[in-house]
């Protein structure tokens, strides 16, 4: 069951291709050229039909061949004049009309000499070659193929040179010489292989797998012939896969292994009569032997028949050699020993005239057994020692042959094996050249590459100089703008305290004086206020408080510019009054912590602090929406800190330098003018932390 599955599955495979390797579109659109063409493109277009039709239409392949002669002759065009010989000289090589092929071949022959076109000379003496071989004018073929090697290594045609191989190789089979014929099937398989041409390789495989076959080494010929299937199916070649699977057939029949062989032949006949081929002599004749094999006497003969019908009708005597002896046998089997005389006689003759001894020896022994059969001993005995005769001198040959051939494969294998280490010692050499060019390639470039890093290291340093020169420049030049923002910012500060200190002054002594004098004079009206009317008293006592209040603000004004309580107290009252100030203005809440103010500083010291914390409050309430407050003054023994903390808004120090409000850079100014350090701590929603050092001893 298995079997049948995969038979039927390979059945399967090969009909999608066989469809697909149909020439009928090839055919079809020649075809429609015809009437489109005119002249030398119509003679090539009948040369092409004619090859298209050569293997399934030999009568239209003949009539396209004709046409093509006919015009070429018209227009004296000589080259497709010489091509229309080749067609029908090879149409009527096929069919054994050899006279008449030989007339055609020489005719073509004769034009490209004229022309002296090698590449037609050499396609004409190969046809001829073939018809000398069919001749069975052996040396003559081979004179005629060393002829056409001569001309295609001129032409350096590495294709046609390993056919050329292939067939000196079926030459030298047909004369009996095995070994020669081995040698050149080897050559033809290592050139193809070696060129890569998959369709030659498929042929000299199927060549040197029926050379195995006759040589009964039926494993190797398997081998060989599995290689070839393979290829066959790759490239879809479905003509020289039906020759394949026939050899194969015959592999495994004359292996006795009959359902295998089975398999193949019709797998092969499948293949043949899709695609119209009519030479089906060979298959019939192997489908018969199965049969036969199988006692199934006549299935065989029947097969047999249609065999030697198709043979005799192709004039393939060669065929006829093998058909006449196996259907010989079958009649034997069946006992009918007139018929199985008639067939082996027939056999033999032809075996003898073609050279056969291994059919010959099959032959003779096959009549022998028939005479004996029929109890004619005295012809059975005569047949029987003719038969010994040539089968001692077969084994004699044989034995030469194997020693031979395998002297010849050992020398083939010494040849690869010389040629696997030439091969490794040329590839050792090239690889230490390679090594060695790319060695010195290396070199070149890391010493490229070194000076270019060095060029571009020394180009960077001088860049890298000149943008220093350049940032130093820049900063000097930053630094002066600095230099004299600080000492704008310090005169302005100082112009600021200046102003503040002669505005208090001068609010003290001027106005406040002046204010003084005013309520001497109102307290002399008081006195007689008596005398006044009452409505008069009334704006008199509005006007008193005025001027009380006049005078209060004079105070504070005086106190907020220069703080009293500042000069007399020192720097923690001054700032616990700014403190109270803020939080009974401001509503927020302030802390003040200090530690180590026991003993006062230095006046202008105390009020550069009271004017930082000051201006930090004031920004706190400008810009921080701020709810807490905390100040911090701590004196060590040379510095005094100052830290002062809010809950505010916060922002964004890395932009500090971007500000271009007087609050921190004044602050800052203050700061480095006093030659201490501040540092701003904030971030957006949480709070900001400043922190002052500046030194005790100025």
């Amino acid at each position: 069951m298995t079997k049948t599955i995969n038979f039927l599955c390979y059945l399967f495979m090969l009909f999608s291709f066989l469809v697909r390797s149909q020439p009928a579109k090839t055919i079809d659109s020649l075809t429609q050229l015809v009437s489109a063409q005119e002249g030398i493109e119509l003679a090539k277009t009948f040369n092409e039909l004619s090859w298209e039709y050569m293997y399934t239409n030999d009568s239209l392949a003949i009539a396209y061949a004709k046409k093509a002669e006919e015009l070429s002759n018209v227009l004296d065009y000589a080259p497709e004049l010489a091509t229309s010989y080749i067609r029908q000289g090879t149409i009527y090589l096929i069919n054994n009309r050899l006279e008449v092929a030989k007339e055609n071949l020489n005719k073509a022959l004769a034009l490209e000499e004229k022309e002296q076109n090698l590449s037609g000379i050499g396609r004409a003496k190969i046809q001829l070659a073939i018809l000398y071989r069919k001749q069975q004018d052996y040396n003559k073929a081979i004179v005629l193929y060393n002829e056409c090697l001569l001309i295609q290594k001129r032409l350096n045609s590495q294709k046609k040179i390993a056919r050329i191989y292939r067939n000196i190789a079926v030459l030298y089979k047909t004369k009996n010489e095995p070994i020669k014929a081995l040698e050149y099937y080897h050559k033809s398989i290592d050139l193809s292989d070696s060129i890569q041409d998959t369709k030659g390789l498929i042929k000299a495989y199927k060549n040197l797998g029926a050379f195995y076959n006759d040589q009964k080494q039926y494993q190797k010929a398997i081998i060989i012939l599995e290689k070839g299937r393979k290829l066959c199916i790759a490239l879809q070649d479905s003509i020289q896969l039906s020759s394949i699977l026939l050899n194969l057939g015959g592999s495994y029949n004359d292996m006795k292994k009959l359902d295998t062989a089975f398999t193949y032949f019709k797998q092969s006949l499948v293949i043949k009569e899709k695609l119209g081929i009519k030479k089906l002599a060979p298959i019939y004749n192997n489908i018969g032997s199965v049969e036969e094999m199988r006692d199934h006497f006549d299935k065989a003969i029947a097969y047999y028949q249609k065999s030697i019908a198709i043979a005799q009708q192709n004039k393939n005597e060669l065929q006829l050699i093998d058909t006449y002896h196996n259907i010989g046998r079958a009649y034997k089997k069946k006992k009918q020993y007139s018929e199985a005389l008639d067939y082996y006689f027939k056999a033999l003759a032809l075996a003898k005239k073609h050279k056969r001894e291994y059919r010959v020896l099959d032959i003779l022994s096959g009549i022998g057994k028939v005479y004996e059969l029929s109890e004619d001993y005295q012809n059975a005995s005569r047949y029987n020692e003719e038969h010994i005769v040539i089968r001692n001198q077969l084994e004699k040959q044989a034995r030469q042959h194997e020693a031979a051939m395998q002297l010849l494969s050992e020398e083939r294998n010494k040849n690869k094996i010389l040629k696997a280490e030439k091969a490794t010692a040329t590839a050792e050499i090239k690889r230490k050249t390679t090594q060695l060019i790319a060695l010195i390639t290396g070199c070149i470039l890391l010493t490229l590459l070194f000076f270019t890093l060095f060029r571009s290291y020394r180009l960077k340093k001088q860049n890298q100089l000149v943008l220093q020169k350049e940032k130093t420049k820049q900063a000097e030049i930053e630094e002066l703008l600095k230099s004299q923002e600080l000492k704008s910012i310090h005169a302005m500060i100082d112009g600021q305290e200046k102003e503040r200190k002669r505005i208090a002054q001068d609010l003290h002594d001027r106005l406040g004086s002046m204010l003084s004098v005013v309520k001497i004079h109102y307290k002399s009206v008081e006195e007689n206020l008596e005398k006044m009317k009452s409505d008069a008293k009334g704006q008199y006592d509005q006007a008193n408080k005025l001027l009380d209040e006049a005078c209060v603000a004079v105070r504070e004004i005086s106190h907020n510019m220069v703080s009293g309580v500042l000069t007399k107290f020192g720097l923690i009252p001054a700032l616990q009054e700014l403190k109270n100030n803020v939080e009974n203005a401001a509503k927020i809440e302030v802390e003040l912590i200090d530690y180590g103010f026991d003993d006062r500083v230095d006046n202008e010291l105390e009020i550069s602090i009271y004017r930082i914390v000051q201006e930090l409050i004031g920004n706190i309430l400008k810009h921080a929406n701020a709810t807490e407050i905390s100040i911090q003054l701590l004196k060590k023994e040379a510095i005094i800190n100052i830290t002062v903390i809010d809950n505010g808004d916060g922002f964004d120090t890395t932009h500090i330098h971007t500000f271009s409000g007087m609050g921190i850079k004044g602050i800052q100014s203050r700061v480095e003018n006093l030659n201490g350090e501040v540092l701003f701590d904030s971030g957006r929603g949480n709070g900001t932390t400043v922190t002052i050092d500046i030194p005790k001893n100025l």
